[in-house]
């Protein structure tokens, strides 16, 4: 991740503080009053966690170059959001404790009443749960996943306007007032943008599909032509995608692309489980598809003069096939070696054998290619490259593949004294 995002973030909730401060006649009433000023802290921060989760949810194009890779985006989003959560509620539990004893204030901020200010701050506070509750403990599928995720404005729209009508620092200190609405501001845009805008102005790219492959293993490969402009890309990146067919629903996905942009198509290589993704099977020869990308920053180092070391798991393979293919064309393999590990479970799992064969007698003196069958070798492991490669520092390591096996090849490669810095991978287990 990026620091100069995290350094944003920072100053935001630093001038937050500082500006609560400031917004005291008499400062020391903070400390003489430490649970009303936690519940007023509290609010502050978790409406600028709030205001960053849209924020880092907008696709702008910039915000991996602020906070990294598309993946970390959504982390960090994951992360914003549950810190919002956490701190609107303790602003409600600590109001409580303040009044404690004040059967009044108590039921102005537990029950529905004439009060206007404190109704919203009711309402933000129960839809906020709702929308949350309906995400946690329910099974959505993917579409209906980011339609709720998407309704997260309405508890933000209450919050913003119960802050606005209540009595408090924000209406009688103009400088906060503006700072918090600013952020306020960059929210609802970034909603808008997002929900609205995006599907018409975002990077929109026009296919259709030339061909497709159905494997036993339910791998379906798609090759997509255009005879508009090219979607500009790096080997390793993906795009969100959506078939124009009436069989699948009508929501983007993302998909690595499993293509070298120096290729005259684009191709995909989908691996069908869930909703959308068994859907595809259902597409037609030149059925119109939709790209929304490029997006990620995953090959970024692989243009590095270092040799890369790169570990697929299953369909976590499709990145690779673009990465080497780029290194096959292109003059990137005259500085440099590659080594790929591919780990699949048999060799029905083993679809792109023929192909990444056919790279690696190509370029045979710069590329080396070994495929581990978990049922009959075991898992690939560490010690299993390292034996493989001897020398395992000077390296960089490409991880993709299931969550799990790219967490523990990572911890192992680390306990080998690699640095983190050198091992890259991007997990879009965002649910």
């Amino acid at each position: 991740m990026r620091k100069k995002g995290i350094f944003l973030i920072i100053f935001s909730l630093a001038a937050t503080c500082g500006l609560f401060i400031l917004a005291k006649t008499n400062p020391a009433i903070i400390i003489q009053k430490p649970v009303l000023s936690i519940s007023q802290i509290s609010s502050l921060l978790g409406m600028i966690f709030f205001c960053y989760a849209f924020f880092l949810s907008g696709r702008f194009s910039f915000l991996e170059n602020i906070f990294g890779s598309l993946d970390k985006v959504y982390k960090l989003h994951q992360i914003t959001g549950r810190l919002s959560f956490i701190l609107i509620i303790s602003h409600f539990i600590f109001l409580i404790f303040n009044y404690l004893g004040n059967s009044v204030m108590l039921k102005l901020l537990l029950l529905p009443g004439q009060n206007l200010s404190y109704n919203l701050g009711i309402l933000g506070l129960w839809s906020m749960c709702l929308v949350l509750s309906s995400i946690l403990y329910s099974s959505l599928e993917y579409q209906w996943f980011m339609r709720i995720q998407r309704s997260f404005i309405i508890p933000f729209t209450f919050g913003v306007w119960h802050m606005l009508v209540i009595p408090s620092d924000i209406s009688r200190y103009m400088p906060l007032a503006i700072f918090l609405l600013l952020h306020v501001a960059v929210a609802y845009v970034s909603w808008i943008y997002r929900v609205i805008l995006y599907p018409f102005f975002g990077p929109r790219f026009e296919y259709k599909v030339e061909s497709f492959q159905v494997f036993p293993n339910d791998v379906i490969v798609l090759s997509l032509t255009t005879e508009g402009k090219k979607m500009p890309f790096l080997p390793g990146q993906f795009a969100y995608v959506k078939f124009e067919s009436l069989g699948i629903k009508k929501e983007f996905h993302p998909f690595s692309i499993a293509s070298s942009p120096l290729d005259d198509k684009l191709r995909l290589a989908i691996r069908a489980f869930g909703d959308f993704t068994t859907q595809v099977k259902t597409i037609k020869i030149g059925e119109k598809a939709t790209l929304m990308g490029p997006y990620g920053k995953f090959s970024e180092r692989f243009f590095d003069r270092k040799d890369s070391v790169c570990i697929a798991g299953g369909i976590g393979i499709t990145p690779f096939l673009g990465m080497i293919n780029y290194f096959k064309d292109s003059k990137l393999k005259e500085v440099k070696n590659v080594h790929l590990f591919y780990s699949v479970r048999n060799e029905t799992d083993n679809v792109f054998r023929q192909e990444l064969e056919e790279i690696s007698v190509n370029v045979q003196q710069n590329l080396s290619l070994n495929i581990i069958h978990t049922e009959k070798d075991g898992r690939l492991d560490a010690g299993f490259i390292q034996n493989a490669l001897g020398e395992l520092k000077e390296k960089l390591y490409f991880l993709c593949g299931p969550k799990i096996m790219m967490e523990d090849i990572a911890s192992q490669l680390k306990k080998l004294r690699i640095p983190a810095r050198n091992i890259i991978y991007e997990d879009f287990s965002f649910q």
